[in-house]
């Protein structure tokens, strides 16, 4: 029987959140707090129960290291956390989303699965299903249909074939093909991240992760995973106010 690979989750969480300021000159996004708990505690909440998962890596700047660590350490119970320093100290320095994968995967290494989550991702569904062991060594990508084309010009959207195998990925069209949003999920097999490196080598885009996946999808099969439920991206005041509405009700 062959073994089941383990699983370990990075939290991409080296943003400086501009568009949120003055919330985020001394906090990060991800530590904002929604429901009465920082976003990234509500991330984590989704990440419990998930049998192959190891740890979980925070990949952050220099500016908000320390933020994360006294986090980490305040947190009762739950995954091993390890937070890493990518380094940058202020947005024109910033590695980028695909350089800090790059990044973690070279200070951490590989050692099975990688989930990839964005750190200012909320969402009330769960993940199990999605974290199943990947067939062979392709990808998977979350997908939430937003159900309007002119939101999904905000989104990197996705076409799928029969299958569910992606086959055009299109970032933030003017005009929209579809309405099937990536939410900034991603699984990654051993041989993907190894393609991630690939990718960086060859000085291809480091912030991208649409511009990626529509690469990677050309070198091995990517599936995208449809989920329903709520979803919130964090990206500005709008955002942030519409999740904590939601948070509210629900811890009402």
């Amino acid at each position: 029987m062959e073994k089941v690979r383990k699983l370990k989750a990075l939290v991409l969480a080296a943003g400086y959140g501009t568009r949120l300021y003055p919330l985020t000159r001394k906090r990060p996004k991800p530590l904002l707090h929604v429901g009465g708990r920082p976003i990234l505690s509500h991330i984590l909440d989704r990440l419990r129960g998930l049998r192959r998962m190891k740890k979980v890596v925070i990949v952050t700047n220099d500016k908000f290291s320390s933020s994360f660590r006294n986090w980490s350490k305040g947190r009762l119970g739950g995954h091993d956390v390890k937070v890493l320093n990518d380094g940058s100290t202020g947005k024109k320095e910033s590695l980028g989303a695909i350089a800090d994968i790059g990044f973690g995967l070279e200070r951490d290494g590989i050692s099975g699965d990688l989930l990839v989550v964005a750190g200012d991702n909320l969402f009330d569904f769960p993940i199990k299903s999605f974290t199943k062991p990947l067939p062979g060594e392709g990808a998977r990508v979350g997908l939430y249909d937003v159900k309007d084309r002119n939101l999904a010009r905000n989104y990197g959207i996705v076409d799928l074939d029969d299958e569910g195998r992606i086959v055009d990925f299109v970032e933030k069209p003017y005009n929209p093909p579809g309405t099937l949003a990536s939410m900034g999920l991603y699984l990654l097999s051993p041989r993907s991240q190894e393609l991630v490196k690939h990718y960086l080598k060859d000085g291809k885009d480091p912030d991208d992760m649409g511009l990626f996946i529509a690469w990677l999808k050309d070198e091995l099969p990517v599936y995208g995973h449809v989920f329903e439920g709520s979803w919130f991206d964090i990206g500005d005041r709008g955002s942030l106010n519409r999740a904590r509405d939601y948070f509210a009700v629900q811890a009402a």
